[in-house]
């Protein structure tokens, strides 16, 4: 149940839960608290600038089957990359510029990445 087009005031155990689910996907978090993605993002800021979530909690780490999938999908949109992963664009678009840093022979012909 997304609460998508109604504002609904955040509860004190809605950002427990979201300081709890801080290691997890913004998605995964999104959808646990029924809430959108612009949601948890913003109330994550808001958390973290208040000393509630650590600097370093950015989601999950990334393992070498999700960085080959990225290499694998490089010439594919983000969104497309971004949904088979369940990672943000953003994330993917991160990943993408660490990976062809690491490995210079990565395509870099498609420019500013394609959303």
């Amino acid at each position: 149940m997304i609460r998508s087009g109604q504002w609904s005031r955040w509860t004190p155990e809605d950002d427990e839960t979201l300081i709890a689910l801080a290691d997890l996907p913004v998605a995964e978090q999104a959808r646990a608290l029924g809430r959108t993605h612009g949601q948890v993002t913003s109330r994550r800021q808001l958390l973290r600038a208040a000393g509630r979530i650590p600097p370093g909690v950015a989601g999950r780490p990334w393992t070498p089957e999700e960085e080959q999938v990225v290499l694998d999908l490089i010439d594919q949109p983000l969104a497309v990359t971004a949904e088979r992963l369940g990672r943000s664009a953003g994330a993917v678009s991160f990943k993408r510029h660490i990976l062809r840093e690491r490995r210079p022979g990565v395509a870099r012909t498609i420019g500013r990445d394609n959303a």
